[in-house]
């Protein structure tokens, strides 16, 4: 081989390798296809945001349905949910078995020993479900879980010693409320007859001055007073509106987290909020 001949297969050679690199270089920066990334986004709700994926969380409110776009990162719809129940549904008052009665006929032993029963299961729940809880991560709601437990242990406390009282009602005496409701208390601690009767009437006088039909009340007491159950009903009478009414407005956490902005902040885990709501 000659040297022009030479010359001619090495440039041959050389085309052909640059040729061959240009190639790989183009194979390395591949574009995803657009079926696969349909394929991605349809396994969620997406919505853009910094890592171009979210999901969409739905609550209620008292007159509003409400859809908010969060990210999965952040916390997840298990978080979302109990916060949401632990702000909006969680409500001592109604998880607790109410602790007064209503007529004589449930002035029973058996019938207190039910509903003591009652709220002690329903106050074991309670505590399990808000201990069971699992919070978006935040100090408020850290601490709305404690002020809402705390409620709950106070509320659990002044109901057992309400119904336990319908049977034994000295227990009344020198506890926590008693000195604001000594009048209640001492009524019903007492063995005096004209005792009660005055505290009873004296109560239905006072819920007469805030009634529209005062005259019915008086009617239904003078009623009540002159029947066979009239121990009962003055029991009764005295237990709910006259001792209950006065503890229960003495209770440390009765409005412990009432102020709190508590749908203000649940509202910041969202990117975006869209409502519909009830207009009348």
């Amino acid at each position: 081989m000659n040297g022009k001949d030479l010359y001619l297969v090495m440039f041959l050679i050389s085309t052909t390798l640059a040729s061959c690199n240009s190639e790989a270089k183009v194979e390395q920066v591949a574009v995803v296809p657009q079926s696969s990334m349909m394929a991605d986004s349809a396994q969620v709700t997406t919505a853009p945001n910094r890592n171009n994926t979210s999901l969409t969380f739905s609550w209620s409110t008292e007159s509003c349905t409400n859809k908010g776009i969060y990210n999965p990162e952040d916390y997840t719809e298990q978080q979302l949910k109990d916060t949401y129940y632990l702000w909006y549904k969680f409500n001592s008052v109604i998880e607790l078995e109410d602790a007064t009665l209503d007529n004589p006929d449930e002035l029973t032993i058996e019938n207190i020993n039910k509903k003591s029963q009652k709220l002690d299961s329903d106050y074991n729940k309670a505590t399990n479900r808000l201990k069971n809880l699992k919070l978006v991560p935040g100090q408020f709601w850290n601490t709305l879980r404690d002020l809402k437990t705390k409620n709950l242990d106070e509320l659990y406390a002044l109901k057992k010693l309400t119904i336990e009282a319908y049977r034994t009602p000295v227990i009344l005496v020198n506890n926590s409320y008693s000195q604001k409701c000594q009048v209640y208390v001492n009524a019903l601690a007492s063995e005096d007859s004209v005792e009660l009767i005055n505290a009873w009437e004296s109560l239905v006088e006072e819920k007469m001055k805030n009634n529209g039909a005062p005259e019915l009340l008086k009617a239904k007491f003078n009623k009540q007073r002159h029947c066979s159950e009239w121990l009962r009903y003055a029991k009764i009478e005295l237990m709910t509106y006259g001792w209950w009414n006065c503890a229960n407005h003495q209770r440390k956490y009765i409005d412990a987290y009432q102020n709190m902005p508590m749908e203000e902040e649940f509202n910041k885990l969202f990117i975006k909020i869209t409502e519909e709501c009830d207009v009348d």
